[in-house]
């Protein structure tokens, strides 16, 4: 592997197509977080 460095990793565009996506970390089927929304302190009494 260290003989063909990142030609280890190439991977032909017909090919990718062909092959299924793999989602190993499950992370694909997650929504993305609500934006948290920063709000001024209110001020009770005076």
């Amino acid at each position: 592997m260290k003989l063909m460095g990142d030609a280890n990793w190439w991977l032909p565009d017909w090919l990718d197509r062909l092959m299924p996506t793999i989602d190993i970390e499950g992370e694909a089927g997650l929504r993305d977080p609500e934006p948290q929304v920063e709000r001024e302190p209110v001020l009770q009494g005076s």
